[in-house]
C-alpha cells in the first residue's frame, strides 16, 4: 500500500512546469532541419536554392547535371537555444553527401543527413499534496534526445537547355529516447521509452532556366511527400509492444511543397526567394502531451543575395563566395491561442582551397521566437561543411 500510493499520484496529479530546455522540442518532431548544409544555412535556404560551388545545391538534383566535377560533402552543425530559464547547445553531424555528372545530361547522387532533432529537458513540482489523509511532494524530471535521420538517392534528367526534372526516395529512420524520473517524497520511481521510426518519402523536383537580356533567370520548385506505411517501434523498460501501423499511431509525416527563384542581378550578384509549405495530415498530438498543443500546417519564406565566385579566376579574394539571408517562419506547432513564430537572418562564405574544385562554406544564423508562456527564445545556429571536387567517376575528363 506504501508503494501504491506514490504510483497513484503520479497518475493523477498533474504538475506545473518550473523550468524547461527548449520544451517546444518536446513536441510533434521537434524541430526540422530547414537548413541542412553550411551554403544553404548562409541563405536562410531550405536546400532549393543553388548556393554551393559553381552554383548548384547539395539538395536540389536539378543542379547537379552540369557540374565539372564528382563532389564529396560533409558538413556539421551547432544549435545554442538560450531563454531566460533555460539554455541549450548541441553539436551533430548534419549531412554527407557524394554527387556525380553524368555526360552534362544527368546527375546522380545519395547520402545522409537529418530530417528532425529533439533535446529537452523539463522540470516540474507540485508540493503539499493531500491524499489519504498524508501529505506529499511529487516532482518530475522528464527528458528526451534523439531524432530522425534520412537516406537518399536522386537521379535527375535534363531534358533541353531550359528544363531539368529529378526525383529522390528518402528512406526515414531513427530513435526518439524518453526519460520520466518520478520522486513521491522520498521515493523514486523511472520509466525508460524508445520509439523506432520507419519511413519512405519521395520527392519530385523542376527546373526552368530563362534569359533575359544576357541575364539568367532560374525557377525552382519541388514537392514531398511520404508513401507507403510508417512503423513506430516502441520499447520501455518492461515489455516490448512491437511495430504499430502509423493508422493506429501518432506519427504523422508532412508533405512539403516548395518554390524559388534565382535572379542574375549584375556580374557575379544574385538575388534568390524561397517559399516552402509543410503541410500534416492531421492536427493530433505526436507522442508528447506535456504540453497542450495541435499539429499546424507551416509557412516558410526566406530572402537572400550572394556573390557567387569568378572560377577561373586566380585571385584568390574574387574566388570567395559571399551569403546573406532573411526569413520568417511559422511552426507547426500551435499551442492555445498562440501560433508559433520565428524570424531571423543569416550570412556565410564559401573558401576555395586545393588545386582542385574544393571549398569550406561557413555558415551562421540567429533568429528569435516566442516560445511557451510567453518565454521568448533566441537561437543561434553554426555550420562548417567541406566540399571535395575531383574527376572521379567522370570518363572523357583528363586532369
Amino acid at each position: 500500500m506504501k508503494t501504491i500510493k506514490p504510483l497513484l499520484l503520479i497518475l493523477f496529479f498533474d504538475l506545473s512546469i518550473l523550468v524547461s530546455q527548449s520544451p517546444l522540442n518536446s513536441l510533434g518532431h521537434g524541430t526540422i532541419i530547414n537548413s541542412p548544409d553550411a551554403s544553404s544555412l548562409g541563405l536562410s535556404s531550405t536546400g532549393l536554392i543553388p548556393s554551393g560551388n559553381n552554383s548548384f545545391s547539395l539538395h536540389n538534383p536539378t543542379t547537379w547535371t552540369e557540374l565539372n566535377f564528382t563532389y564529396l560533402s560533409v558538413n556539421f552543425n551547432s544549435n545554442y537555444v538560450n531563454s531566460e530559464n533555460y539554455n541549450l547547445f548541441k553539436s551533430f553531424l548534419s549531412g554527407i553527401s557524394f554527387l556525380v555528372p553524368i555526360r552534362n545530361k544527368y546527375g546522380f547522387g545519395l547520402g545522409i543527413r537529418p530530417y528532425s532533432r529533439k533535446d529537452f529537458k523539463i522540470f516540474s513540482t507540485k508540493e503539499n499534496i493531500n491524499f489519504d489523509n498524508e501529505v506529499y511532494t511529487l516532482s518530475r524530471t522528464y527528458s528526451g534526445n534523439g531524432g530522425i535521420s534520412s537516406f537518399f538517392n536522386s537521379l535527375s534528367f535534363k531534358i533541353s537547355e531550359k528544363h531539368t526534372i529529378a526525383s529522390q526516395i528518402e528512406f526515414l529512420f531513427g530513435t526518439y529516447n524518453e526519460e520520466r524520473t518520478s520522486f513521491v517524497s522520498t521515493k523514486q520511481f523511472n520509466f525508460n521509452q524508445m520509439i523506432g521510426y520507419k519511413s519512405t518519402m519521395l520527392s519530385l523536383f523542376y527546373k526552368l532556366k530563362k534569359t533575359f537580356n544576357t541575364r539568367d533567370f532560374y525557377f525552382f520548385s519541388a514537392y514531398n511527400f511520404p508513401i507507403g506505411k510508417k512503423y513506430i517501434t516502441q520499447k520501455n523498460d518492461y515489455e516490448f509492444i512491437g511495430e504499430i501501423n502509423s493508422a493506429d499511431s501518432s506519427f504523422i509525416l508532412p508533405s512539403n511543397l516548395r518554390i524559388g527563384f534565382l535572379y542574375n542581378l549584375a556580374s557575379s550578384i544574385f538575388i534568390s526567394s524561397e517559399f516552402s509549405n509543410i503541410k500534416f495530415s492531421s492536427n493530433k498530438p505526436m507522442y508528447s502531451n506535456i504540453f497542450e498543443h495541435e499539429i499546424k500546417s507551416s509557412n516558410r519564406l526566406s530572402l537572400s543575395v550572394q556573390r557567387m565566385k569568378k572560377t577561373n579566376s586566380r585571385d584568390f579574394l574574387e574566388r570567395i563566395q559571399y551569403r546573406v539571408g532573411f526569413f520568417t517562419m511559422g511552426h507547426y506547432i500551435r499551442l492555445p491561442e498562440t501560433n508559433i513564430n520565428e524570424t531571423g537572418f543569416s550570412f556565410g562564405i564559401g573558401l576555395p582551397f586545393g588545386i582542385s574544385d574544393n571549398q569550406i562554406d561557413i555558415g551562421f544564423r540567429f533568429s528569435k521566437r516566442n516560445g511557451i508562456n510567453q518565454n521568448d527564445e533566441l537561437l543561434s545556429q553554426f555550420s562548417i561543411g567541406m566540399l571535395i571536387g575531383d574527376l572521379w567517376l567522370i570518363k572523357g575528363k583528363r586532369r
